[in-house]
């Protein structure tokens, strides 16, 4: 029997920590220190940037605005520039 085929978007994100407000910001920005990488979007969450709350954040906020199956954190899991996998997404931003 074949594996189920996967639906992957590869997103570059730029993540805000401590907000007042949890959103994403469609944009296109340079990150910083001269990398010539783009993020796509910018996400903005209430939680710290400690002991992995903002990454479970950011995957949860994800997850919920793609209606994704799951979300995953390929590079940047201890930096504010991320590389995100998000598996079969029914909603485009």
């Amino acid at each position: 029997m074949p594996a189920k085929s996967e639906n992957v978007l590869i997103l570059k994100i730029l993540v805000r920590a401590n907000a007042k407000t949890e959103k994403i910001e469609r944009v296109k920005k340079s990150f910083e220190n001269g990398n010539k990488e783009n993020a796509d979007y910018e996400v903005h969450i209430k939680e710290p940037a400690r002991e992995g709350k903002a990454n479970k954040a950011v995957v949860k906020l994800l997850k919920k605005e793609f209606k994704a199956d799951d979300v995953v954190i390929l590079r940047g899991e201890k930096c504010r520039k991320k590389v995100i996998k998000i598996i079969n997404p029914k909603k485009s931003k």
